[in-house]
């Protein structure tokens, strides 16, 4: 049996995130003190009693310097044991993990790994070079390379999705009208679409970090909207109704093909035009304003299947908990995730093992090359993954096949699935110990567990049946709340201080409420290339 050795100082970064809260609760219940540090001005940690102190931090993306210099300075006026990030502000600390690990035990990996990750394209890549099923995807640079994607979607109908590299919370994505309609070729209803379109809604269903569909008619690339004083003259191709039978689309003669495309500003969000007009969709998205190679979109294949989300603890390349779930729904606006159920899923627990398995030897063969690294044990370690671990994956319709969608390097709502008796503290103070007896840590499969105050939102402006009404209050009343907790009431209320603050900021900087929640922390890969592990 496993045991404590000591009871530890732990300082969690990211106490906005209800992840946060929830690591700050398992590791109270197991007897360690808990130290929390955030550059946001209302961390839902704040108000958790199981917290010992809370610290204001400089934004680590504004003031990164300054962001590591105060954590230092915590780290050695209370006598910390461990660092753990579980938010975006992982890549800052990642950055400066070579002076941080002088001082503590840090829960990360370099941010070589860390970028190799977050980025959607190299991600895909890396899952590729292990021999793993992934969907065809083309890292786009400039508007020549974005329009000839287009154009060559449209003509071999094959359904695209694009989204920038680095993104979150399933923001600027353009789906095509497949994902409604159902299309040709291999693109199929997703089980959420075909409820939505039996509904007759258009509000969205998304994955935690991955939107998958969007309403749109398909019209050719290039043949867009003219704005003038006002009013707008939509020059549209419809698909013919033989579309789905295979025979060759027609061209209206009629239409003008010297007709201007439309433009947009910077500040415009192509999310927002996708959800308000129903030509946006990624087969004639306007190229982003800000399109460029430290920048850059990708164009990823669209497969239409089971959604599904895993969280996992990994320790040198080995997975020492795991959880896959379900996001039953989901945040309309953000395509955030409210509702999480577990899931008995060994076949993705072998999934992220064989990915790793595979990393490691690719991290490895990439470290021998490297004339500056030493072939010692100690370096090869260096290189094997340690750290918190998430992905998005489609389990595909009929073939059951699953493909990576993207990951994130960090802690996500997973989390919130695992019980102070499941052990979870375990794979993240003493992994090896883990590693030594083959246990690996996984919840409860069934266990259901929601946001409650964003789940009621979810509801809002849904035409649903009364079936799907009845499903909804069912969900809500069978699942626990991941804030609320009798022994700890005040994150409860403290979440509507967090959401004023973040208005507040999105007021300010003119964005969105849940882009102002990781304003200061995200992290979009400027230089990362030239960052070494």
């Amino acid at each position: 049996m496993i045991t404590d050795q000591r009871a530890l100082r732990i300082l969690i970064t990211g106490g906005r995130a209800p992840v946060a809260l929830e690591w700050c609760r398992l590791l109270h219940a197991a007897g360690h003190e808990l130290y929390v540090a955030d550059s946001f001005p209302q961390p839902l940690c704040r108000y958790s009693n199981t917290v010992r102190r809370c610290y204001s931090v400089p934004a680590p993306r504004q003031q990164p310097g300054a962001f590591l210099s105060e954590l230092e300075r915590i780290v050695s006026q209370e006598q910390i044991d461990l660092l753990l990030p579980t938010c975006e502000e992982i890549f800052h600390i990642a950055g400066g993990l070579e002076s941080l690990s002088k001082h503590v035990r840090v829960i990360s990996p370099t941010l070589a790994q860390l970028h190799r990750l977050h980025h959607k394209g190299a991600f895909i890549e890396r899952v590729r070079a292990a021999g793993l099923l992934v969907p065809d995807t083309i890292l786009l640079e400039d508007e020549q390379q974005w329009r000839q994607m287009q154009l060559q979607a449209w003509q071999d109908a094959r359904p695209i999705v694009l989204k920038p590299a680095y993104s979150r919370f399933a923001s600027q994505v353009w789906l095509p009208p497949e994902a409604y309609t159902g299309g040709t070729g291999n693109a199929e209803l997703t089980k959420d679409a075909q409820r939505e379109c039996e509904m007759g809604s258009s509000s969205e269903l998304e994955l935690e970090s991955e939107a998958q569909h969007r309403f749109g008619l398909k019209t050719e690339p290039g043949l867009e909207t003219e704005t003038e004083t006002g009013t707008e003259v939509e020059v549209e191709v419809e698909v013919e109704a033989g579309r789905k039978s295979g025979t060759k689309r027609e061209i209206n003669p009629k239409i003008n093909p010297e007709v201007k495309r439309i433009h947009t500003s910077s500040t415009a969000s192509p999310s927002l035009n996708a959800s308000n007009s129903g030509r946006w969709n990624s087969y004639h998205a306007p190229p982003p304003a800000t399109l460029s190679r430290q920048q850059p979109w990708i164009a990823q294949q669209f497969i239409a299947g089971e959604q599904l989300c895993t969280y996992s603890i990994v320790h040198e390349g080995t997975v020492v908990a795991h959880a896959t779930y379900r996001c039953r729904y989901r945040n309309s606006r953000a395509g955030a995730s409210v509702h999480f159920e577990a899931l008995e899923r060994p076949d993705t627990l072998e999934w992220v093992q064989t990915l790793m398995s595979h990393w490691n030897e690719l991290d490895n063969a990439q470290q021998e090359d490297e004339a500056d690294m030493r072939s010692s044990d100690a370096s090869r370690r260096l290189y094997r993954f340690s750290g918190q671990l998430s992905f998005d994956l489609i389990e595909q319709q009929h073939t059951g096949e699953l493909y990576p969608l993207e990951c994130n390097p960090r802690a996500t709502s997973g989390v919130h699935l695992f019980r102070p008796e499941d052990g979870l503290k375990q794979a993240l103070l003493y992994p090896a110990e883990l590693v030594a007896n083959g246990t690996i840590i996984q919840p409860q499969p069934g266990r259901r567990v929601m946001l409650t105050l964003p789940m009621l939102v979810s509801g809002l402006g849904r035409r649903w049946s009364r079936q799907q009404w009845r499903q909804w209050r069912e969900a809500l009343r069978g699942a626990e709340d991941a804030i609320y907790r009798h022994h700890d009431r005040m994150p409860a209320y403290g979440q509507l201080r967090l959401l004023w603050a973040a208005w507040r900021i999105s007021r300010r900087e003119r964005i969105s409420i849940v882009e102002a929640l990781t304003h200061d922390i995200e992290w979009n890969g400027i230089d990362a290339g030239s960052e070494r592990s």
